[in-house]
């Protein structure tokens, strides 16, 4: 388990302790799309009934002073054999791992299925993405805290 890992997941587990690490199985999915996760993994609930949709965050792999990028996601999990699938086709190169988080389907909503994007950076100190290169710093990861930050962004625009 990545260093990034292990360290959101402690951060997490403080606000919600049913957070945890999970081994998640990539799917091909012909219609799937990049950048589409919550819309690929329906599709895929809706196709079969024994997927269930999840959700959590994608850890990716450390980028020296540009950190490791923690994304929002979905995928689901098959009911029948407990195997977790994404559907979403990643041309990035790195591996990521998963953190299952209910909080972040739970707080979703049809204007935000996601709440921001978040990076760790060596220090420990984590970064809110609030656009491209466009960074804040936060000790809150708490996942409703998230959303609300990217509702407050709509809001200024």
């Amino acid at each position: 388990m990545k260093k990034a890992t292990r360290k959101f997941l402690t951060d997490k587990q403080t606000k919600s302790s049913r957070c945890r690490f999970l081994n998640v199985q990539e799917k091909y999915v012909k219609s799937a799309k990049e950048n589409h996760c919550y819309q690929n993994a329906a599709d895929l609930c809706d196709s079969d009934q024994k997927y269930i949709l999840q959700s959590g965050w994608l850890i990716g792999d450390y980028f020296g002073e540009n950190g490791t990028a923690i994304i929002p996601h979905y995928w689901v999990v098959d009911s029948n054999t407990n195997i977790s699938y994404d559907s979403t086709p990643h041309s990035d190169f790195q591996t990521f791992e998963y953190v299952y988080d209910f909080e972040v389907m739970k707080n979703a909503s049809a204007q935000f299925v996601l709440p921001p994007c978040l990076k760790l950076l060596s220090s420990g100190q984590y970064m809110i993405r609030l656009g491209l290169n466009d960074y804040i710093p936060t000790d809150n990861i708490d996942t409703k805290y998230l959303y609300a930050i990217a509702k407050d962004l709509l809001l200024q625009d």
